[in-house]
């Protein structure tokens, strides 16, 4: 399988910026944009607005695809808790996501990990309560400048992909529930599913962000030909464990814009971006897109339709 049989995801992070208004007419722009050009809606598109503004750039979504059912933009959001509802003051749920009509979400920013010190164990528990809410994970890794410069990228990048086992589990135990449940009713148990099934499950949820530490919010950009052997050796890592990830979209972000954008996605490996601050002018980030659709477009391939359910 190549690049060109992975649909292109363009991925906008606005992270702690805007006010109401402006998110309102942010969204509004980019979502009639995409609407209005055919080539546009051969990608898919995400845009995780601030927590505070999700119901509101939700209601915009929700009326242009009530004309535009098959509109390919989700919603999501930049974060999520570790912890299901309870007394954790100032945290959000995934359930309260799903309220919110979230279908996905950011997890392991290089900013959380950095300004919060969110620890690799804290960003797997996220990941659980993410799977089990399904909704849509954009995991992202990616190495600090000092790991850079000693030449342990791609040991950075392994570690923090080493947590992904443990998403397996989680739906290896609602198999073996959902098994429980049949035997109680019907007196016979049912088969686990193959494995080979939990994984591709699973993998339909999962997209990989690299975002080198050194180049978000700095202006400098990774050379094309670097994210390329990163997001080769990424592949290659998932495919060791036992991932389909031939099929799995994974995707740069550190200082995306137009200018840059058409060289990153001529590289086979790279199926898309994850935008920060281009993201933020509706036709900075429609510019992104317009650089994508250069490139060959394929159908989404078998296993990835979760993201568009």
């Amino acid at each position: 399988m190549t690049a060109h049989t992975r649909r292109c995801l363009i991925a906008g992070n606005w992270k702690m910026n805007g006010r109401l208004s402006e998110a309102a007419a942010l969204s509004t722009s980019i979502i009639e944009g995409i609407d209005s050009r055919e080539d546009l809606q051969a990608l898919d598109w995400l845009i995780c607005p601030p927590f505070v503004h999700l119901q509101m750039v939700a209601a915009v979504l929700s009326g242009r695809q009530a004309r535009s059912p098959d509109l390919a933009i989700k919603l999501g959001a930049q974060d999520l808790s570790a912890s299901e509802d309870g007394a954790f003051t100032g945290e959000v749920s995934a359930e309260m996501l799903r309220d919110c009509a979230c279908t996905a979400v950011l997890v392991g920013h290089s900013e959380r990990r950095q300004h919060f010190a969110e620890s690799e164990a804290l960003i797997a528990r996220k990941l659980k309560r993410a799977v089990g809410a399904d909704l849509q994970i954009i995991l992202c890794v990616g190495e600090s400048e000092q790991a850079r410069l000693e030449g342990r990228t791609e040991a950075v990048i392994a570690d923090q992909l080493a947590r992904l086992p443990a998403l397996k589990q989680v739906i290896i135990d609602d198999m073996q529930k959902h098994r429980e449940a049949a035997k109680s009713q019907a007196g016979q148990p049912e088969p686990l599913p193959h494995e080979a099934f939990s994984m591709d499950r699973l993998a339909s949820q999962l997209v990989i962000a690299y975002e080198p530490v050194w180049a978000i919010g700095t202006g400098k950009s990774a050379k094309p030909e670097e994210v390329q052997q990163v997001h080769a050796f990424i592949r290659d890592r998932l495919a060791m464990a036992g991932w389909p990830s031939a099929s799995m979209r994974i995707l740069y972000g550190g200082s995306v814009n137009a200018a840059n954008a058409q060289a990153l996605f001529t590289m086979p490996d790279v199926d898309g971006v994850l935008v920060g601050g281009a993201a933020l002018k509706a036709t900075n980030f429609l510019a992104i897109g317009e650089a994508a659709v250069r490139r060959i477009i394929a159908p989404l391939p078998k296993g990835n339709e979760a993201w568009l359910g």
